[in-house]
């Protein structure tokens, strides 16, 4: 494969020179800058209206929405490769061929005169797994590899950098996109963003493959996840967790791709409009971060769970109730507190992720609880949620009446999840080390 140096078994070190170490963090700030601008091209909203654009069903739409996390149990593919190549060369494998399974979506598009449309939604709902799929392989070696070329007293600095890389990159990005749409929405447009997004992300493959490492996190990518599964189930404050991740990551999956779907075909909005609107996700995200690092440490983590759940449920019952004329002023509260209670979430359930379990297992439950949760999460919105769409179809039932009764059911379905929240409970690591 071209994108990766010649690799041998005995070409990895015991461990990396400092000068190693900097050369890695200066490689991974440099994905992070453009990979802020491949997200913000082909991820989620983006997704998400060029599915709409391209005549694909309301179930389709949230079933495609849902391959960021029916992919997620793959990641044990991911394992078995790094454990054999190494992990950077994972992580770069997995970014080329996303991006290159990416591509076949800025092609479904000219098919339009030529074929008919399943034929077009197929190939978009290919390119868009093959895009999950291999973001999941590559998301194996992320961790690691970070903490192979950071040490304890940077790393937190170090993770802040890569943050603000890509979120500006992000913000920058989705700034020109909102231009663009707005003095032309054309699907041709839709296809140049998606190009610039994988020319990008292709790019972005050739740094990571080059980024060092030791031989240490191949070793670990060895060690057996069967173990570490049994290890999570046995202990109540772990499994606890696992059922706590599975319902958070199931809550927004129901609730987040669905507001995009419902201010566009629901309220008939332009592409312009409903992409400004789907970037108040990431407005409340940053807001919920600022006061999250404020006061995480003097409020209780359960709590501040709860609190972030009950933001995700306050935004689904406004759109359970939503007036037939959208109203700017609630619209625009309610992605801000599903952006910030989805954001607060991931955040809470890392902080018991690390309190629950035991340090020299983190990367094998960090996978088993990726993998089990992406996999709810993703039946959830393919599952329940598309389902619950096809069949309030046939009942006849469309428009704003069905996207009001489907956040109904998902609300239900919410409630009833955060009753996993109630049995979480910090404690001290209790799984036992090896």
């Amino acid at each position: 494969m071209p994108i990766l140096p010649p690799f041998t078994a005995q070409s990895l070190p015991e461990t990396l020179t400092s000068a190693d170490q900097e050369y890695g963090r200066r490689m991974h700030y440099r994905f992070a800058n453009l990979n802020g601008i491949s997200v913000a091209c082909l991820m989620d909203n983006m997704l998400i209206l060029f599915a709409i654009r391209n005549q694909m069903s309301d179930p389709l739409v949230v079933i495609m929405a849902s391959f960021i996390y029916l992919a997620m149990p793959f990641m044990f593919v991911g394992k078995r490769l790094a454990s054999r190549i190494g992990v950077a060369r994972t992580w770069a494998v997995g970014w080329y061929y996303r991006y290159l399974l990416a591509c076949l979506m800025i092609v479904a598009p000219f098919l339009h005169p030529i074929a008919p449309a399943w034929v077009v939604s197929s190939l978009i709902l290919v390119g868009a797994f093959g895009f999950a799929f291999f973001r999941t392989i590559g998301l194996v070696a992320q961790k690691p590899l970070t903490g192979e070329i950071t040490v304890a007293n940077d790393r937190g600095r170090f993770l802040a950098g890569v943050s603000r890389r890509v979120n500006t990159g992000h913000l920058i990005t989705a700034i020109l996109i909102i231009v663009w749409l707005r003095y032309s929405d054309g699907l041709w447009v839709y296809q140049s963003i998606f190009a610039i997004g994988c020319a990008a992300g292709l790019y972005t493959s050739t740094i990571i493959a080059r980024m060092p490492e030791s031989c240490a996190p191949r070793l670990s990518a060895r060690r057996p996840l069967a173990t570490t599964f049994r290890m999570l189930l046995a202990d109540p404050a772990s499994r606890h967790l696992l059922l706590a991740w599975s319902a958070g990551f199931a809550a927004f999956s129901l609730v987040l791709p669905m507001m995009v779907v419902t201010i566009k075909n629901g309220y008939a909005m332009s592409d312009y409009a409903a992409f400004f609107y789907s970037l108040l996700f990431m407005l409340g995200a940053i807001g919920v971060t600022l006061i999250n690092g404020a006061i995480a440490d003097r409020v209780d983590a359960r709590l501040m769970l709860q609190v972030y759940q009950g933001l995700l449920i306050l935004a689904a019952l406004y759109w359970a109730f939503a007036p037939n004329q959208f109203n700017a002023i609630a619209g625009t509260a309610a992605f801000v507190l599903a952006g910030g209670g989805k954001a607060g979430i991931i955040l809470s359930l890392n902080h018991y992720f690390l309190d629950a379990i035991d340090r020299n297992h983190r990367v094998g439950s960090a996978l088993v609880v990726q993998m089990l949760a992406g996999g709810v999460a993703g039946l959830a919105g393919a599952g329940f949620g598309g389902g619950l769409l096809q069949w309030l179809s046939n009942m006849g039932i469309e428009g704003m009446d069905a996207y009001r009764a489907y956040f109904k059911v998902a609300l239900a379905a919410m409630l009833m999840m955060m009753a996993t929240t109630l049995r979480v409970r910090a404690s001290r690591p209790t799984v036992p080390a090896a």
